[in-house]
């Protein structure tokens, strides 16, 4: 084995070792925010609107017009979190849907 052998294994070596690192902080990342989430329930736009008394088009409106940032997403469909309800609350007053 050559020594630009030995240099180009490493490099592979450094490579696999900043990956895992990586890896475990990004996994960390991602345990941290589901755990921060855990106690807080999605709920589909339906199941939001009901909740406040509205109607689904009513809550997509308030989107559509910028009234609440853009809300996360399930494949196509919009989720609403629990700890959400009192600023969708507000915009719907905004809005006007809700008196």
């Amino acid at each position: 084995m050559s020594l630009q052998d030995l240099g180009a294994l490493r490099q592979i070596g450094a490579a696999l070792v900043a990956l895992a690192a990586w890896l475990m902080w990004a996994w960390q990342r991602l345990r941290r925010r589901m755990m921060e989430r855990r106690q807080d329930r999605p709920l589909t736009m339906t199941e939001a609107a009901t909740r406040l008394g509205a109607q689904t088009w009513q809550l997509s409106n308030v989107f559509a017009r910028g009234l609440l940032p853009e809300a996360d997403r399930l494949g196509r469909n919009r989720i609403v979190w629990e700890s959400q309800l009192p600023e969708v609350e507000a915009a719907l007053r905004k809005a006007g849907f809700l008196k």
